[in-house]
């Protein structure tokens, strides 16, 4: 019984926390490595065996004999946490894991092997990293093809490869994931060789995926090429004005103000962020005009989720700015954001060397059929994917009892259509996908902040969290955790799980996009 009470999942995860805050806490104690050992391999519970390695990982405490037991253990997060923590072995059981690794059924693992290749001292060896682009599962090969980006012991070999994935056109599977293989390599091409990079970039810089040319517009960046952020940063599309904008602030810095100061003229959030970010240190004598009108065109649309490219640039003209300017911005000190509100009252007391009070005034709360959540038994999410995308569909148990004003307002959008026709922008395996906001970029989303709900509910493999950028500001788009993510327990919002159709969640890549969303539940 004591044994039993020594593993619990909350002890462990109490642990987890210390071991990854041991630059400031200190390193575990022998007692506590001896215990996540032995839960490592002998706890019945999954969950605790998987946070049991992920903690001797995070405290630089895998052994020999645990990992060697954890690489046989039936449970695949258990063999693909147990490689996080391979970089504390020698080379060679490191490099035998490894092998193993990538020869294991399961696709996570075989991620997973691909970034304890690159663990410990040394120069990576390029064999496993090479192979692993060839495997048949695609988030598989595109982690190997981005590791190859950060070099490895043959050079020329990563090279060649990324160069013949770079050119060569796909011609299979979903029309909205061929630009994936050509995409990831150009940018991994960039960072090991920009030389070659450049001569592709030409035609990556035109292609008709938006996410081609956003991936262009980042190996640019790193390449040096001017000429194309320049074009790109006026493209249609305004993630690809983003990305082009964040590459000339890195490349040519306050030489492109001109053009920092056109996009801050943007109906995109992304966008004037990006520019605002780029001006800081400008000295440019139309940057503090621009700044100020910029900043009344996206408050006048009361948008609480403007408030990142809104406090960016009230930064930017408190650098600018004097007592002169405070008639702009005194009526702000009532506004409806009470980050935005504070960020005003600071600046104009800085100006003026007096005390201001903010006094905000926040939107009404959004009408959400709360009441009617609880009503309904066993309520679901159907999304159902583009035929573009692969199609298939997967449901969603949602929480009421846990998250009701969350539940709430996800099925007032689904049921007016917000989700129909989004993108998941962004895809990170053996970690999340995220979307399903309105311009496929994680700054744009429902218009009113959603008011976190934590649990104790751990955000495992499987659950569906809301995404923030911040304390309370959910804004209506998902992500979906591919793994055990204990780091983000009790951070963020779980709004439900996934049932069936798991199968079809773990193929959507970036890009990805939804066909419809419809509220399924029984009375």
């Amino acid at each position: 019984a004591r044994l039993a009470v020594r593993q619990s999942f909350g002890l462990v995860h109490g642990l987890y926390t210390l071991a990854r805050a041991r630059r400031a806490t200190g390193n575990l104690t022998r007692a506590s490595g001896t215990l996540l050992r032995r839960s490592a391999v002998a706890a019945r519970d999954t969950a605790v065996r998987r946070l049991a390695l992920l903690t001797l990982a995070a405290a630089a405490g895998l052994d020999s004999a645990t990992a060697v037991r954890a690489a046989r253990d039936q449970d695949d997060q258990s063999r693909r946490a147990m490689l996080r923590g391979t970089g504390a072995l020698s080379p060679a059981l490191r490099a035998r894991l490894v092998r193993r690794a990538l020869a294991d059924p399961s696709t996570i693992v075989r991620v997973e092997a691909i970034a304890a290749a690159r663990l410990g001292d040394g120069t990576p060896d390029c064999a496993p990293i090479l192979a692993a682009t060839r495997d048949p599962e695609p988030y598989v090969a595109l982690t190997a093809i981005d590791s190859l980006g950060s070099g490895c012991a043959d050079r020329a070999a990563a090279a060649d490869t990324l160069r013949r994935r770079a050119a060569a056109p796909a011609e299979h599977g979903a029309a909205d994931h061929r630009w994936q293989t050509g995409a990831h390599a150009l940018l991994s091409l960039a960072r090991l060789d920009s030389a070659a990079a450049l001569a592709l970039l030409p035609l990556a810089s035109v292609a008709g995926r938006a996410e081609t040319r956003i991936y262009a517009a980042r190996a640019a960046a790193i390449a040096g090429a001017r000429p194309i952020l320049l074009r790109l940063a006026a493209d249609p599309d305004r993630n690809v004005q983003e990305a082009a904008i964040a590459g000339l602030a890195a490349t040519a810095a306050h030489e492109a103000d001109t053009v920092y100061l056109r996009a801050l003229r943007s109906s995109g959030y992304q966008v004037a962020l990006a520019a605002a970010t780029a001006l800081e240190g400008s000295r440019h004598p139309g940057a503090l005009a621009a700044l100020l009108d910029a900043f009344d065109r996206l408050s006048a649309r009361r948008s609480e989720n403007a408030r990142d490219p809104r406090v960016t640039i009230l930064a930017r003209i408190a650098e600018l700015g004097s007592a002169a300017a405070a008639p702009r911005l005194e009526p702000y000190l009532a506004d409806y954001d009470t980050t935005v509100a504070a960020t005003v009252a600071t600046t104009l007391g800085r100006w003026t060397g007096t005390r201001v009070e903010a006094r905000p005034v926040p939107l009404p709360t959004p009408q959400d059929p709360l009441a009617s959540a609880f009503l309904q038994d066993r309520l679901r999410l159907r999304v159902t994917l583009a035929a573009s995308s692969g199609g298939g569909s997967f449901m969603v148990r949602l929480f009421p009892d846990e998250a009701p004003a969350t539940v709430a307002r996800v099925l007032r959008l689904a049921r007016e259509g917000f989700y129909d026709g989004k993108v998941f922008q962004r895809v990170e395996p053996n970690f999340v996908i995220q979307g399903g906001g309105p311009d496929a970029n994680e700054y744009v989303g429902d218009a009113a902040f959603m008011r976190d709900e934590l649990t104790l509910r751990a955000h495992a493999r499987g659950t569906v969290g809301i995404s923030a950028r911040g304390r309370d500001t959910g804004d209506g788009q998902w992500f979906i955790n591919l793994v055990d993510n204990p780091l983000l327990d009790h951070e963020y919002t779980i709004v439900g799980r996934i049932g069936s159709g798991w199968e079809v969640t773990e193929r959507m890549l970036e890009g990805t996009r939804i066909g419809t969303v419809e509220v399924v539940g029984t009375r």
